[in-house]
């Protein structure tokens, strides 16, 4: 069986609908028997173990297969997507190395490797991954500009410019996803560039239907700036926001709840319940 073929079958396996995946890995437990030496068979049966959460009965299925035929490049992935699962990084290491070496182009597996060097604490590894995902694919995804730039961001490389433009150069793929949007403002707000953040926060604000929350926010940047008279009229907007809600809304415990918070910057220190 071509590499290609394997590659379809496991994501037919993944993609069709899971079923009775008792009775799908039985067919497969006969088809083994019958046929003890295919490795696309415990290959496939692999695949099904992974996909009903018996991660163990999926490893075993995995080196099964690569016992069988050591250089099955999918047998190395997903191998490797079990390992990740396990929690075991640096054995999900040694199988994405060996696999990317010989199929370099292939998202999933870098999308997978990036989360890797992640678990390991190898961001700068992480950010090439990332890196590699965007420039090779047609239409990246918001999550791969948000994991990079939180691989960036990270106190071990502490490149927060370099994240934020990368974060603003997925806003000019993709558009303003409101996604993305937010990562730059907590990255902004985490990284005390509090001015800008708050520019951003407007921009998502005027995007947004529901207000209250954000005014809970623009609340505490105020403050932080030292801005109290305009935290206090932003906290002041966020309660009327609140006020104007269907009452079965204002009811709700996290609303009540952010109604207690925005008293804290309104200076109101009345019991946050309604009337």
């Amino acid at each position: 069986m071509t590499l290609i073929t394997q590659f379809v079958l496991l994501a037919s396996l993944a993609l069709s609908p899971h079923g009775d995946l008792h009775k799908r890995i039985a067919r497969l437990t006969l088809q083994i028997k019958a046929n003890p030496r295919s490795p696309t068979l415990h290959l496939q049966r692999a695949e099904l173990h992974r996909l009903h959460h018996d991660l163990s009965a999926s490893l075993k299925d995995c080196s099964q297969a690569l016992q069988l035929d050591a250089s099955s490049a999918p047998a190395h992935l997903l191998r490797a997507r079990v390992l990740q699962q396990l929690k075991r990084f640096k054995s999900a290491r040694t199988d994405l190395d060996l696999f990317l070496k010989r199929v370099p182009g292939h998202v999933a597996a870098r999308r997978l490797s990036a989360s890797n060097h992640t678990a390991l604490n190898q961001h700068a590894e992480s950010v090439k991954d990332w890196q590699r995902v965007i420039q090779e694919t047609r239409r990246p995804l918001p999550s791969d500009f948000i994991h990079r730039a939180r691989a960036l961001a990270h106190p071990g490389l502490g490149k927060i410019g370099c994240a934020l433009r990368g974060l603003e150069e997925g806003m000019a793929k993709l558009g303003p996803a409101m996604s993305l949007q937010l990562c730059a403002l907590d990255l902004e707000e985490e990284s005390g560039r509090l001015k800008a953040a708050l520019i951003r926060l407007g921009r998502v604000m005027k995007n947004s239907q529901r207000q209250e929350g954000w005014f809970l926010r623009k609340a505490r940047l105020l403050h932080a700036l030292g801005l109290i008279n305009a935290s206090r009229e932003a906290a002041k907007s966020g309660l009327d926001s609140i006020e104007e809600l269907p009452l079965r809304l204002r009811r709700k415990s996290s609303t009540q709840d952010l109604k207690r918070q925005l008293n804290t910057y309104f200076g109101n220190s009345e019991k946050a319940g309604d009337s």
